[in-house]
């Protein structure tokens, strides 16, 4: 009897270890989708610490309506941020919908 509730013991701890290992490999593939598809919203698929826009580096300048050439990149970075600070803030609030509904 006391060899049958060791084993339960056992067997429960690895389901245990095994049910837990599968949670966290699901949350983690789960931010990593999250994170592919902001980064295909912005249009990138990958972000390193290159500019996201090589095609304008400095090459094609903005005309302002006064007729003044301003440089394209500091323009474009802004807008760069623009929109990852809109994401960020989408994912917070998806945290949030997701933490009060559970």
């Amino acid at each position: 009897m006391a060899s049958f509730v060791i084993g339960t013991a056992i067997m429960l701890g690895v389901v245990g270890v095994l049910v837990g290992w599968a949670v966290r490999e699901d949350r983690r593939l789960r931010q990593v989708a999250d994170r592919y598809r902001e980064l295909e919203f912005e249009g990138i698929e990958e972000i390193e610490k290159k500019d996201p826009y090589p095609e304008f580096e400095g090459r094609e300048p903005i005309v302002e309506p006064d007729g003044t050439k301003v440089d394209a990149t500091p323009v474009l970075h802004e807008e760069l941020n623009t929109i990852r600070e809109h994401m960020t803030r989408q994912r917070e609030d998806r945290k949030e919908r997701h933490a009060r509904t559970n």
